[in-house]
């Protein structure tokens, strides 16, 4: 703590005290929003085990690479399904991720639902067009990003206490 002409000149690396108190107040809402983001798709996911089932034909399920610096395989789907008479086209494999993307396990997915066998769907009900192969959340992922943010909220909660009492103690 310095004192400078009877003043109080608390920073954080250099920061003032306001600039300071803003930027722990931005964090607690990232980590806020974060914590609530991911809590709410986390339910929404695992909602989709419950959703009502139908049989659908898989018409295409191939697997396809991206190319470039960050090259990946995903998996490319489209199925059709019939829910009160209405017949839907989908693409989607789970809510988590479309096309299992990334460093998910779309060959496997391929593997296992080769095209023209007979599928499961799961429909939102309500929203047939909501459909998917793959129910429930990818828990892993979701708890690691309400983690993540709950890790940012804390942190930020004890910094702006921290620097409150600090600035209080130097007036």
């Amino acid at each position: 703590m310095t004192r400078s002409r009877g003043k109080s000149s608390h920073t954080l690396k250099g920061w003032s005290p306001k600039s300071a108190y803003w930027f722990y107040a931005m964090a607690i809402l990232v980590g806020l929003a974060f914590i609530c983001w991911k809590v709410w798709e986390l339910r929404t996911e695992r909602l989709s085990r419950q959703w009502p089932t139908v049989s659908g034909k898989l018409l295409q399920s191939t697997v396809t690479e991206t190319p470039g610096r960050d090259s990946h395989y995903r998996a490319d789907v489209s199925y059709s399904y019939v829910v009160d008479g209405k017949s839907v086209l989908s693409h989607q494999i789970s809510l988590w991720s479309k096309n299992l993307g990334g460093d998910y396990d779309s060959r496997g997915v391929v593997s296992t639902h080769p095209t023209g066998s007979t599928v499961d769907v799961f429909y939102e009900p309500g929203n047939p067009g909501n459909a998917v192969l793959v129910p429930g959340a990818n828990e892993a992922e979701d708890k690691l990003f309400i983690g993540w943010g709950a890790t940012c909220f804390a942190i930020s909660i004890l910094g702006a206490v921290r620097l409150y009492w600090r600035h209080r103690r130097g007036r």
